[in-house]
């Protein structure tokens, strides 16, 4: 800092260097009320409506959120791989109970079923099938579907 030039505290005049104008104090009731008077002249109507305005556009605004994210939710990733045959085929195949029953109706419909004691990957096949819980109308439609593709 350069002190070229200091000063004593004697040195400062005691002065204020603030002044207020003249008649400040006598005219500052007559200015205040001049800038209520200038408020009152806005319309009422838009100070009314404006904040309808505000909760309009709030409310128009989460409406198209919530439709925008509805619409990006609602889209599936992939189209169904199954069309309306394969639902309503499924829907009439029959519900078998036992082996018995699934080796009966293969039999009823001309499909010869080896003797399942003799085979042994046979029994193995029966026993993955009973260990994965696959249901015996999935059984009977591979075996229908392994029978179209031979005879062709």
């Amino acid at each position: 800092m350069n002190n070229q030039n200091p000063k004593k505290l004697e040195q400062i005049s005691k002065e204020t260097p603030f002044r207020v104008p003249e008649d400040y104090f006598e005219k500052f009731p007559d200015r205040v009320m001049e800038r209520f008077k200038t408020k009152e002249k806005q319309p009422k109507i838009l100070t009314i409506l404006k904040p309808a305005f505000s909760l309009a556009a709030l409310f128009t605004g989460v409406a198209l959120l919530a439709y925008l994210a509805i619409q990006v939710i609602d889209k599936p990733a992939e189209q169904s791989q199954f069309n309306q045959a394969d639902i309503a085929r499924t829907n009439y195949d029959k519900k078998f109970s036992n082996e018995e029953e699934i080796i009966d109706a293969l039999e009823a419909e001309g499909i010869q079923v080896k003797d399942q004691g003799k085979n042994k990957k046979a029994d193995q096949y029966i026993n993955y099938l009973l260990k994965e819980d696959i249901d015996y109308g999935t059984l009977i439609n591979e075996l229908e579907n392994k029978n179209d593709t031979s005879k062709e």
